[in-house]
């Protein structure tokens, strides 16, 4: 503390000695103007020192700016001011430390990221040409609704964690196809059969991109894939002890995820979540639309969309 509280001092120190070369650049002109002036019209008499003051100031100018130049250089030619405000910086980063120390706090948890980065430009053309896909057809089938949709999907998303967190199969059910419920209710059952309890603690979905749209005729429900990013805890713990045994407790983690979801005549429900490795599989995948719809997407896009959809006949 004391060697931050020194620093700052200096620092301090050094700010002065900036604003006042400023000053000393300003004031110059105007003391020497006012010197000549009252020279020029002094009695012969009085005044007598201001003809050496006259002959002096230069010299006391240039070397206060020598001195001013010494300390600049002295910083490593760096911006005084910014130099100021880094080691105010530094001095209350550590008042700030020795704060949290007394008062019991700790700092904040670090936040890791999970998977490799998926690059916008990478899939901005795919949710470009998803986005059109789903305000087209949602003007006859409103569950592609491009508001609702994302917003069902990160409703979804929240349920389930929180549901596989606190056990509660009902709220699993109603949002998961059945054959992903089974798989899901499967994994939470090893869970308990070995007495842990999996948690992710308040959940933050951060970003949800449509990657992928399929509205067939007759050969199965409308899905839709989505890229998601959530930041959350996520490790497991003993239910007895407590013992976290997997993960980091005290930390944040942000992990992407390829969702599915698949409508079943009332509500969209999550149907798989598939791991961003498989990215480039579903980029290559053509957006599906019905066969008689085709012809009047088409001649509403350009090239750079519609060579990204095809029809489902």
């Amino acid at each position: 503390m004391w060697s931050s509280l020194v620093l700052y001092i200096q620092e301090f120190l050094a700010e002065v000695a900036y604003y006042a070369g400023r000053l000393m650049l300003l004031l110059f002109p105007l003391v020497m103007l006012g010197l000549g002036a009252l020279n020029f019209f002094r009695p012969e008499d009085r005044y007598q020192w201001v003809p050496n003051a006259l002959l002096a100031g230069p010299f006391v100018f240039i070397a206060l700016m020598l001195l001013w130049m010494a300390i600049v250089t002295a910083n490593g030619g760096k911006s005084l001011t910014s130099v100021f405000h880094r080691g105010r910086s530094i001095a209350l980063e550590e008042q700030m430390r020795e704060d949290r120390k007394r008062r019991g706090e700790k700092k904040p948890d670090p936040v890791r990221a999970v998977g490799d980065t998926i690059p916008d430009w990478k899939i901005v053309k795919k949710a470009e040409a998803a986005l059109a896909v789903m305000k087209f057809l949602d003007k006859e089938d409103p569950q592609f609704d491009v508001r609702r949709l994302p917003k069902r999907v990160e409703a979804t998303i929240i349920v389930m964690r929180k549901s596989f967190e606190e056990e509660k199969l009902m709220g699993l059910r109603k949002n998961l196809t059945p054959a992903f419920f089974k798989a899901t209710k499967k994994r939470l059952d090893e869970l308990r059969e070995r007495g842990e309890r999996q948690i992710y603690g308040d959940l933050d979905v951060r970003k949800i991109t449509v990657l992928h749209v399929e509205s067939p005729e007759n050969d199965g429900p409308a899905r839709v894939t989505a890229l998601v990013s959530v930041k959350s805890r996520d490790y497991v713990r003993l239910k007895k002890t407590k013992k976290v045994i997997r993960g980091e407790e005290n930390e944040w983690v942000v992990v992407r995820e390829i969702w599915v979801f698949q409508w079943d005549g009332e509500r969209w429900r999550a149907d798989d979540i598939l791991s961003p490795e498989i990215i480039d599989d579903i980029l290559a995948r053509p957006h599906i639309i019905p066969a008689d719809r085709f012809e009047d997407f088409r001649s509403q896009h350009p090239p750079s969309i519609y060579s990204q959809v095809t029809n489902a006949g």
